[in-house]
């Protein structure tokens, strides 16, 4: 490929993941066989690390690399470009374990405790939500009324005396959580917590619940007449979109009431109202801008559009095709903008431009513009009759 720069030479038989550095840095993760067996090593700015059964790579900045491998029975965790690593045994379940909503609850109750330095009383006049630390409620406060008191509220919004909503959970220990629309309450829900707001319309609106229903303006609207849960609604230039998810998260969607009778892995509604989407199509997944083909059908899940090319996972190991030839690498955007990937015992760099959603969130750019790029991507490949993956 066309300006195309050498990272580094490498014996990678399969490359895995990849983080930048500052100065120029890197660290990369890959794959060998050895003796028939599959052996996991890390790439730290040249030094070699490994070989493990298994390696996860991240890094919390530019600054330097951080890893989790694991050997036997043993966990290595990695810091500092690999100059710090300390060693435990794994958990008896070979996994770290994942906290639930009320162990989390319990932790922060915990740290709020031990803050001396907190006040009795915090009060936000955006959400009206009147927090009493010491006591661990909260109440949800009207020019002519106060709410609870509750263990915790959520997703408060005030748009006038008569006229808010609410999530709230009553005591510590339950799993059961309530919705409050102009003081009128609804539940109790049970699972994960949903998404809650006031749409275009100044409706409130509830909905990726784990149920096949929505709440607007507080009533229960059913979605599918199949078993699809945690379903949303998008209503864009006089047109209802509304997705639901199945019991293996492949997800559905009915446009202006009609069900389309294919499972699609993302999709994404554009201002006009028109629907840019991965058909699942067996083990592969296609693009499509409505009814039209937009990309190639790739070999891989989770994919994604940038210009011209298509990247995926297989197997959990990264691809991406462009001009009808497929490579093993991934995005990357955190200093350079482009690919990295592996070839003939190279990591190689191919600028390219990559919309990264997470430079919403450090401020880089903004929704809208992130938007706007990826739709305008979208709207390209349809209109100049081209295929991501091919041209």
């Amino acid at each position: 490929m066309e300006n195309t720069r050498e990272i580094c030479k490498t014996d990678a038989e399969v490359f895995l993941d990849f983080v930048q550095l500052k100065d120029s840095g890197f660290a990369f993760s890959y794959a060998k066989t050895e003796d028939g067996i599959s052996q996991k090593y890390v790439n730290c700015n040249g030094r070699v690390f490994g070989p493990y059964d298994s390696v996860n790579l991240f890094s919390h900045s530019i600054e330097s690399a951080e890893w989790a491998a694991y050997k036997g029975e043993f966990e290595l965790s990695f810091k500092n470009n690999g100059k710090e690593c300390k060693t435990e045994k794994k958990k008896e379940d070979g996994s770290p374990g994942v906290l639930s909503q009320e162990e989390i609850d319990l932790l922060l109750t915990a740290i709020a405790d031990g803050e001396t330095s907190a006040p009795d009383e915090e009060y936000n006049e955006e959400t009206h939500v009147l927090r009493l630390n010491k006591k661990n409620q909260e109440f949800f406060i009207t020019d002519n009324k106060k709410y609870g008191p509750y263990y915790s509220i959520r997703s408060a919004q005030h748009q006038k005396e008569d006229f808010f909503q609410f999530i709230y959970r009553k005591r510590k220990n339950s799993n059961n959580w309530y919705y409050n629309l102009n003081g009128k309450e609804t539940g109790p829900f049970h699972g994960s917590f949903s998404n809650c707001y006031f749409d275009e319309q100044n409706r409130a609106i509830v909905d990726q619940l784990p149920y096949n229903f929505i709440l607007i303006n507080g009533e229960k609207v059913k979605c599918f007449n199949e078993r699809f849960y945690y379903c949303r609604i998008d209503e864009r230039n006089g047109h209802t979109i509304i997705i639901g998810e199945d019991c293996v998260r492949q997800l559905h969607f009915k446009y202006d009431g009609i069900l389309q009778d294919y499972p699609v892995k993302n999709i994404h509604v554009l201002d006009s109202g028109d629907v840019v989407y991965s058909k699942i199509q067996g083990k592969s997944e296609t693009w499509f801008y409505n009814d039209k083909q937009i990309s190639v059908p790739v070999n891989g899940v989770s994919s994604e559009i940038y210009d011209s090319l298509i990247s995926y996972k297989r197997n959990d190991i990264p691809y991406f095709t462009l001009k009808n030839t497929e490579y093993n690498g991934m995005s990357i955007s955190d200093i350079d903008e482009g690919f990295v990937f592996l070839d003939n015992h190279s990591i190689c760099f191919i600028p390219w431009i990559v919309p990264n959603y997470h430079r919403i969130v450090d401020g880089t750019i903004s929704n809208e513009e992130y938007n706007r790029a990826r739709e305008g991507n979208y709207i390209y490949l349809y209109n100049t009759n081209r295929l991501a993956g091919r041209d």
